[in-house]
């Protein structure tokens, strides 16, 4: 179980970082897409989720090394 654990927790970060890296260095047309799409996220978050909900996903996402909000 901790071995799975551990397996899955490294593929996880291996997945964010090759995330963040397509992002930092794709071309500026697909950036700004990019960030299009995470404001309609964010919009659509703020309209949808409880205040609760809200404030436990920005805590997760605030948690992670690198990223700000």
């Amino acid at each position: 179980m901790a071995r799975q654990q551990r397996i899955t927790k490294s593929l996880s970060t291996n997945a964010w970082d090759d995330a963040m890296s397509e992002i930092n260095n794709c071309n500026p047309e697909k950036q700004n897409l990019r960030r299009q799409r995470i404001n309609q996220l964010f919009t659509t978050w703020a309209i949808l989720d409880s205040e609760d909900e809200q404030k436990e996903t920005l805590e997760i996402i605030e948690s992670v090394e690198g990223i700000s909000i």
